[in-house]
């Protein structure tokens, strides 16, 4: 597996994970139909919609909050 798909599979970085995976398994099971998995698909852009806005709300206080761990922001002279 690559890094790059190893990091998407990583709920630290991808806490979408479960609505991804879901949404995968739906299109698969109903041979593509993208009618058929709407309530999935959004259940992912809320997900997501969600995510992006909390990290945008903590960028701005010079933190961010991952998920489960807690990155400070470090300026010289702070």
């Amino acid at each position: 597996m690559s890094r790059n798909v190893q990091r998407l599979r990583d709920h630290d970085t991808n806490p979408c994970l479960a609505e991804t995976d879901a949404s995968r398994q739906c299109m698969d099971d109903n041979n593509y139909r993208k009618d058929m998995c709407a309530s999935y698909f959004l259940k992912y852009k809320n997900c997501r919609k969600f995510w992006v806005s909390r990290l945008e709300q903590n960028s701005q206080s010079n933190r961010i909050f991952l998920f489960n761990k807690t990155v400070h922001w470090l300026y010289p002279g702070n």
